[in-house]
């Protein structure tokens, strides 16, 4: 059975597969020259703080910590941006990854919650004519110990 990090990190591929805007939806790191098709976005795992449980907790409550929350960066390369209005190009990549997540934010896994963090302002390589969106989310979930 995938891990409850694994499990969130393949709802929101899912979820960004399912807007049926981008030509791939990756979990890996790739480099925008080995990219063929936009836009294309990356679901990555980042940091995550937990909160342990008290002693009386391990006695008598639940069996799991809570995370205060992992940090989900999802990053988009847009092409174009040189020959179009570029603003309009990445604030509407952004609202479709927002707009995605936001329509469950559950990720349709179990004892999850996504909240909306912030979205880095866009850069843009010029000489590539791509630009790149980062929007980070923050996933708090029970785990148990053995199914982190």
């Amino acid at each position: 059975m995938a891990s409850k990090r694994q499990q969130i990190l393949d709802a929101m591929v899912s979820k960004l597969q399912g807007t049926g805007v981008f030509a791939l939806v990756t979990k890996s790191v790739i480099s925008p020259d080995d990219v063929r098709e936009f836009p294309v976005a990356m679901v990555l795992g980042g940091d995550a703080e937990y909160t342990p449980l008290t002693a009386t907790q391990y006695t008598s409550g639940p069996t799991h910590d809570s995370p205060d929350g992992w940090n989900i960066h999802v990053f988009a390369y847009v092409n174009g941006v040189r020959d179009t209005d570029r603003v309009n190009v990445m604030e509407n990549i952004i609202k479709t990854i927002m707009d995605a997540v936001f329509a469950d934010i559950t990720l349709g896994v179990t004892f999850v919650q996504a909240t909306y963090l912030s979205a880095v302002m866009p850069s843009y390589d010029w000489e590539r004519n791509i630009g790149i969106a980062e929007i980070v989310w923050s996933v708090k979930y029970d785990f148990e110990k053995s199914n982190t």
